[in-house]
This record gives structure tokens, sequence and C-alpha cells, in this order.
């Protein structure tokens, strides 16, 4: 996924098959996906949670030579930041220290790399950060190979509130807040710390959330309620990314299934088109993608839930709960097939073309307005395209679809204003509960 916020800081987001126990593989791609984002003029990209070693590796994280390759891989890519920020997953060894079961120190780690060097947070012993929350529950067993945030405080006798600390990034002349967690840091319901609460207090720009998560069923709405609420607390965008692919935690088999999402909250302006997968051509993308847009963000260009990409596997879903968009956007593809479901929430914001409309007559092209379940002309959707409209104010038309889908094409409407048409789909206007609809 690409694109610009934050003053015009241009990111890509990716998500990657990570295959666990092979640091040399999973390294060559993470660095070809660096150089690619490089010729694009990103200026940061984002690595899933120990996108170097794998996850799920059961007693493998116990062989001395697997942590020394997975370092050796992590200089590497420390090596490629010239010119390009890196935010990455690996696993990080004190060979100084030992676990509690009198093993190598391990820690389950953030690394920011830019220039050559490593970035290392403001109140923290290490040039990385370090998972606080060990989840210990169904596949993941991370207490017994990784030393906590949390245990780390105890042993220098202080709090992890304290060692919570942003990232200082400095591009394109400015200086950068960045409030990095990974995974289960995110999930803090059900625990005495909250890391996400803590980094917000000390100020953020943005956050990002590298994850390593297995699909379990109903996890992905959840997750957009859950990060939804984070973005919208702390009044900044958040970038979310997960893997693809399978791994084996020696007794059970699980896939990831991906689920990139970006929830842009806050004084966040875009200037470029929001790519939900790659916007190269000549890619393949497996796994789900999700955006959630928020109050105060606004944005001068199209929005393609599944990128540009010449085919995309999975599903995607926009979420559109405030701001002001200008352009198009669409459910599914700007080129290519999408092979699943792509759906739209309209819950409330503003989407107009010129940001200055306020009835039908002034809308200059309602053609470079509208909302599509679906993808462009240029694009094919194998599956259903559908659009559910809750509130907000549409200055353009309400379409099924552009391109071709061979499922249901669907819009359901239950509030809101629409200064254009509802075409191309089976439509539902549902009022009950006291809503209205105005159609100009």
């Amino acid at each position: 996924m690409m694109c610009e916020v934050l003053n015009m800081l241009k990111i890509a987001v990716a998500q990657m098959k990570v295959i666990p126990g092979h640091p040399d593989e999973n390294t060559a791609n993470m660095l070809s996906m660096v150089e690619e984002a490089k010729k694009h003029q990103a200026d940061i990209i984002i690595f899933p949670e120990m996108a170097v070693p794998g996850y799920l590796l059961g007693d493998t994280w116990e062989q001395t030579a697997f942590i020394r390759d997975c370092e050796e891989c992590g200089q590497d890519i420390i090596a490629a930041s010239q010119d390009i920020a890196i935010i990455f997953g690996n696993v990080a060894a004190d060979w100084n220290k030992k676990n509690n079961d009198g093993r190598v120190r391990k820690y389950n780690a953030l690394f920011l790399a830019h220039q050559g060097q490593l970035v290392q947070p403001e109140n923290m012993p290490y040039p990385f950060v370090i998972k606080a929350l060990m989840p210990n529950y169904r596949e993941f067993n991370d207490t017994r190979h990784f030393f906590s945030l949390r245990q780390l405080a105890e042993e220098l006798h202080t709090t992890a509130e304290k060692l919570l600390s942003p990232l200082k990034l400095t591009l394109k002349g400015r200086s950068y807040s960045i409030g990095a967690f990974l995974c289960e840091d995110g999930w803090s319901d059900d625990y005495n710390l909250a890391p996400v609460e803590i980094l917000r207090s000390k100020g953020v720009d943005m956050l990002v959330d590298i994850s390593s998560s297995p699909y379990t069923l109903g996890k992905n709405g959840k997750r957009h309620r859950v990060f939804g609420r984070l973005a919208k607390e702390a009044g900044v965008p958040l970038f979310y990314v997960n893997n693809v692919g399978i791994q084996n935690n020696g007794k059970t088999v699980y896939t990831f299934d991906g689920d990139i999402s970006i929830t842009l909250a806050g004084k966040a302006g875009i200037g470029s088109a929001i790519y939900g997968a790659s916007r190269y051509a000549q890619v393949t993308h497996t796994g789900n993608v999700n955006i959630t847009v928020s109050d105060n963000v606004y944005c001068s260009q199209p929005v393609y839930a599944a990128g540009n990409c010449a085919i995309f596997n999975g599903n995607t879903k926009i979420v559109l709960n405030g701001g002001e968009l200008e352009r198009n956007i669409f459910g599914g593809s700007n080129t290519g097939t999408m092979n699943g479901d792509a759906e739209i929430v309209i819950n409330g914001g503003r989407f107009v073309y010129n940001g200055s409309a306020t009835s039908a007559s002034n809308v200059p092209d309602y053609g470079t307005s509208n909302i599509y379940g679906g993808g462009t002309s240029k694009s094919t959707l194998n599956g259903n395209a559908s659009v559910i409209m809750n509130g907000g104010e549409i200055f353009g038309d309400l379409c099924g679809t552009s391109g071709p889908v061979s499922g249901t094409k669907t819009i359901t409407v239950k509030g809101g204003t629409v200064y254009g048409m509802l075409r191309d789909a089976d439509i539902t206007v549902d009022l009950s509960g006291g809503k209205t609809l105005d159609l100009y």
C-alpha cells in the first residue's frame, strides 16, 4: 500500500509472505521491496513483525546459529536504508544476558533504520523497540522464548511506562515522532499496561503497528474497531501491517491473512492516490486490505482499495467515518483482476470534486467525484461489490461498479445526502430508525 500523509511523506506498507525459519529468503524479498519503494520515491517502508525470521517457529528459537543468521540478515536491511527509512520486525539478542530458562536473552523487536543507522527510542537501553505484552495463549508461547519490556523494566529498576517512548525520525527537514509498537501491544484491554496510550501521551505524529497475527474467524472486524479507536483517540494516522503465508509452531499449522489497514485520523493531508495494495501493475497480492478514514482527513486524489495489482486475491473494505475526499473512491482495483469481495461503508464525511460545492448546481463534474463499490472500467472483479451508506454528503453518484463484476452489485442507503444518482446496482433504501435520505 502506498499513500502520502504528514506533509506529503510517501509511506509504503509492505505486506509480504514470510517463510518461517528462512531469514535469507525473507531478507532477499524485503530488499527487493525496498529497492522498488526507492524507485517510487517512498520515504518510509513498513514490514511486518518478525519479517526476517518468521514468528511461530517452536524450538527453532533455541538454536543459537539461527539467531546469529537473523542478526546478519538484519544488518543487510540496515545497510539498505540509505535514502529511505525502513521499519521491520526481527529477533534481537543480548548475548551477555540470559532468559529465564538460562538461554541467551532474546527480544521480539521492532527496528527503525535510516541512512545506514538504527534509530534508538529516547528512553531505551537498546536501539530497537521491545514488545511489551507477551501473548501466552492458543498458538502463542512468547514467554518461553522472549524477554518482555516489562521484565526488562523490572530488571533495570524502572517502569515500562518510562521505557516506552516514540522513535524520532528526521525526513525532508522535519522531525517526526513515531509511536511504534508490536501486535499484542495494541490489544491491551485485558492487561494492566496500555503501550499505545503511553506512547500517545508522549506525543506522536503517527502510530505504526507491525504484526504477525494468524487468521481467526471474526478477528478482522474486531481489529478494525480496536485500531480505529486507537487512531481516533490519538488524532493521528495509524498504519497496520500483517504478513501472509503459513507458519508452524511445532504442533499446529496456522494461516496468516495479511489484512493491511490504514486508519487516517487527525489532521492528515493526502496529495496522491491511495492504493490499498501495490501500485505496481506487475504484482500479485494475497490478503485482505482495509482503509478507514476519520475526521479532519483531506485527500485530493482517488482511492483504490485493491491497488493497481495485476492480480489481487482477497477482500477489501473502506470505512468512511468523516473527512473530505475530492476524487473517485473504488472498492476494487484500478487495473487487473480482483478475486474477492469489495465493500464500502459510508458513515460520514464529505465527498466532493472541488472542495467547495454546496449544492448539485455547482458540482463541476459528477464523473470525477463518484463512489464505486467495485473497480474501474479497466479492472475485473470476481466477487461481490457493495456500498452501504449510513450518512455523509456525496456530491456525485453512488455506483455499484464501473468495471465488470461476476457477483452481486448492491447499494444500501440508510441515511445521508446524495447530490447525484444511485446507479449500476440493486438498490435498497432503508430509513427505519428515524434516518433521512436527501436526493438531489
